[in-house]
């Protein structure tokens, strides 16, 4: 089993949905689950050819802002 935590982004949880049909320009959803208090979790649309900076810049810009 996951570990858990009451601290809010402590614990991040993040995968690649792939292989799907294109939609709107996107082929890949990346998740990201907090498994903190709130388990809160993102589903973020984007494409395949996604870079680490990438990635990065889309989880800043989704999650803490």
């Amino acid at each position: 089993p996951l570990e858990t935590t009451n601290v809010p982004w402590q614990l991040i949880l993040t995968d690649f949905v792939t292989n799907l049909s294109k939609s709107k320009g996107f082929d890949l959803i990346n998740m990201i689950v907090d498994k903190g208090l709130v388990k809160r979790h993102s589903h973020l649309p984007c494409k395949k050819t996604i870079t680490a900076e990438e990635t990065t810049i889309l989880f800043q810009n989704n999650i803490f802002n």
